[in-house]
């Protein structure tokens, strides 16, 4: 596999997949190329369990420049994020409707 540019996120790791399952975590987004760590570490991504056996919604290339500029401007960081993928029987890569509530 061959990765244009390195980039943080999620290690490939079963322990890191156990962790968000024990702590409860429904969602998972980033302003970055994707989800897991770019080289992948080890090489294995955690899409394959968070979306198929987690059912969990992720999100990649979000822009939270606004957000982070409003948090920024009135001093609230706490906000409800809340996430509907389209409603598509098997469907996978579907865009999402985000909206941000403070």
């Amino acid at each position: 596999m061959q990765i244009a540019a390195a980039s943080p996120g999620l290690d490939g790791m079963r322990e890191t997949a156990e962790w968000m399952w024990d702590h409860r975590i429904t969602f998972f987004a980033g302003d970055n190329i994707a989800l897991e760590a770019l080289p992948p570490v080890p090489r294995n991504f955690q899409h394959r369990r968070m979306i198929p056996l987690f059912g969990m919604p992720i999100g990649e290339f979000w822009n939270f420049e606004d957000l982070a500029a409003d948090c920024a401007r009135d001093g609230q960081y706490e906000v409800l994020l809340v996430s509907k993928p389209l409603n598509l029987p098997r469907g996978l890569g579907s865009p999402i409707n985000a909206l941000a509530f403070k």
